[in-house]
């Protein structure tokens, strides 16, 4: 009778067992162990929990050669944690890639006070419209003055290269002028008035074009959406300053 018992009891416990409970191998060569559990998933638990799988298996696998920085998965994780875990972490880059495309398609405004001087620091700043390129203007109010930056991506060296910067706004005639070239990958001027800021506060776009040290040059697109009171703001607290 007793061991009947037992045997019920453990009937029981094999049916109240859930697939999400079951522990997770931490190699892929091993997953295989679990694919009735993961069978049993939902349509949408199974997507999270390969992708959660791919991340942690491939991503760590090519962390070192491609930069690409993930965890190996850990010992004792369960089917639903994972599964938890790879939710969160969609959410999140949903959010950090709503930030990404803000900062691509609206000019964004920023101003800090030093905590010893009370000085303020503003800037507005943009990034290039084009997915995957590094491009992006950058107007800021030091207290030494103001500062505009232009990168698209590419490297330019310190060079002194007449005319490296070719501009249009819209539908505009294109402008050609000279900023101070870097050893970096931007060109920057310190004028205030000068007329390439001026054009940034007008109009739905600007292409910009730089040419490096080599006379190779690359281009970018920006957009102009909620530049004119971002730059504003930065050049009123500039007003006094060279």
């Amino acid at each position: 009778m007793k061991r009947y018992f037992v045997l019920i009891f453990v009937i029981a416990l094999g049916a109240c067992s859930k697939p999400t409970d079951t522990v997770v191998p931490t190699s892929i060569d091993k997953m295989e162990s679990i694919k009735p559990q993961i069978e049993k998933l939902t349509s949408e638990e199974k997507e999270l929990f390969a992708k959660y799988v791919v991340r942690h298996t491939m991503g760590s696998a090519m962390g070192g050669m491609f930069g690409i920085k993930a965890d190996p998965i850990p010992e004792g994780i369960t089917i639903g944690k994972a599964i938890d875990e790879e939710r969160k972490f969609l959410q999140q880059a949903g959010e950090l890639l709503k930030k990404l495309r803000a900062k691509r398609e609206e000019w964004q405004f920023e101003s800090t006070a030093d905590k010893f001087t009370d000085e303020k620091t503003a800037f507005a700043s943009i990034m290039a419209e084009e997915d995957g390129k590094d491009g992006f203007i950058d107007v800021r109010c030091f207290p030494s003055g103001i500062e505009v930056k232009i990168g698209t991506g590419k490297y330019i060296g310190d060079k002194e290269i007449s005319d490296n910067v070719k501009y249009r706004v819209d539908s505009n005639n294109y402008v050609v002028t000279k900023m101070k070239p870097t050893s970096k990958e931007y060109v920057y001027e310190n004028d205030k008035d000068s007329k390439f800021l001026t054009a940034l506060m007008s109009g739905k776009k600007i292409i910009v074009e730089l040419t490096s040290y080599d006379y190779d040059t690359s281009s970018a697109t920006f957009s102009l959406n909620g530049a004119e009171p971002a730059i504003s703001k930065v050049l009123a607290l500039c007003k006094d300053r060279k």
